[in-house]
């Protein structure tokens, strides 16, 4: 009688905020760690991959590459919802000596339009927007006003990329550094608060659904 396999968990960069096809988040570290490049070949990281950072493809000034560590997510057993929040669990090792080797990037991509019998259709508007933000150039933490511009924007889709650090990695300067909150509105009535924390060995993604009255999302995403 011929042995049923059992099959490997279906594994992905990406996976949808609660749902919605127009929000799909992860998270990756970044690192210059001598070899990191090779980090997927270990036998251990085989649910791990490496991709260049873009920024070192547009340099390469520097002698060791700088690339993105990503792990496979697993959505059946990777995540998690409870009281209305989903929580995405990342194992993630720091891959460096200090926060100037090593950090992490929690990644948003706002999808605008998907194929559906072969057709392209429109999805839901999103936004995204903060209170406040550290503005490396007065060296204090400001506060926004205006909704997040994408760094990538494509017809199709737009894509952002915020930076956060390890708890035991954190940066001197500010001395009081903290993931501020990112918030999504999705058709400009479904609202989410996304924090991101890196402790121990895993990336904690939490997406809170908010009340649509509620007085913390900010006032100009409304």
């Amino acid at each position: 009688m011929e042995e049923i396999g059992v099959s490997e968990p279906r594994r992905q960069k990406f996976v949808q905020m609660h749902g919605h096809k127009e929000v799909q988040i992860t998270a990756c570290a970044v690192s210059k760690m001598d070899s990191v490049d090779c980090l997927s070949g270990l036998q251990e990281y085989e649910n791990y991959f490496v991709e260049p950072n873009q920024k070192w493809l547009e340099k390469q000034s520097d002698p060791l590459a700088w690339v993105k560590v990503y792990y496979k997510i697993n959505p059946e057993g990777d995540i998690a919802t409870a009281e209305q929040t989903q929580i995405l669990k990342i194992p993630m090792p720091f891959l460096g000596d200090n926060y100037g080797e090593c950090w992490a990037e929690l990644q948003i991509m706002i999808k605008r339009t998907m194929i559906r019998n072969s057709k392209s259709v429109r999805l839901n508007p999103v936004q995204l927007g903060r209170h406040k933000s550290y503005d490396t150039r007065i060296e204090k933490w400001a506060p926004e006003t205006k909704p997040i511009t994408p760094k990538k924007d494509l017809e199709t889709h737009s894509y952002i990329s915020l930076r956060f650090y390890h708890q035991n990695h954190l940066p001197p300067v500010p001395a009081d550094w903290h993931f501020e909150p990112v918030y999504v509105s999705v058709a400009g009535k479904d609202f989410y608060r996304i924090d991101a924390l890196w402790s121990g060995e895993e990336i904690t993604v939490a997406a809170a659904l908010l009340d649509s009255d509620s007085p913390e999302i900010p006032k100009h995403m409304r």
